[in-house]
């Protein structure tokens, strides 16, 4: 499926930017949210190279507006089941500029720490509504190559030179198809 812009598919999550998404990657995707059942709808981003080369990301206004402070301010970023978490500052471009109202969410180490690459899937789940003093969101990250291979998501998120597993939960691990 390829949308443009913020689309809505269910009450639970909306897909942000041009997706190109497999009928793989939706199944995995309706499978997470369905473990997860979040309180406040899941932004669904397919990453784009710019996005993880420079380790920032455009929030959708749309959505931004709904869901995101309404002033520039520090975002919390965590994986599930996690101790560690990312400071990334959000950013909203004043009315002045070109591009007025942008949303810019600077992704910073999280890109880095996480092994983010372009075609990865990232699921930003807010975890507090925006009148919170702390606005923290939890990513659920699909690597490319796991939602073609294996079901079971990236297993070295957030560990030390891959010696901890986290598989993502919820979501049943097959044998590969191919053998």
């Amino acid at each position: 499926m390829e949308l443009d812009d913020l689309q809505t598919l269910s009450k639970d999550y909306v897909l942000s930017g041009k997706c190109d998404l497999t009928v793989a990657q939706g199944a995995k995707i309706n499978a997470l949210i369905d473990k997860i059942r979040p309180e406040i709808p899941v932004l669904v981003v397919q990453m784009k190279k710019s996005s993880a080369n420079r380790a920032t990301l455009i929030i959708q206004k749309d959505y931004a507006l709904k869901y995101f402070p309404c002033e520039d301010t520090t975002i919390i970023l965590q994986l599930p089941r996690k101790n560690k978490n990312w400071k990334c500052k959000f950013h909203i471009r004043a009315s002045s500029m070109c591009n007025a109202g942008r949303r810019t969410l600077y992704l910073g180490k999280f890109v880095h720490d996480t092994h983010v690459r372009e075609g990865d899937i990232c699921l930003f789940q807010p975890m507090t509504n925006v009148m919170h003093r702390r606005f923290i969101v939890t990513v659920h990250l699909l690597q490319k190559e796991s939602i073609a291979h294996s079901p079971g998501g990236r297993t070295d998120i957030g560990s030390n030179h891959g010696s901890t597993s986290a598989k993502m939960g919820g979501v049943k691990e097959e044998p590969p198809a191919d053998g």
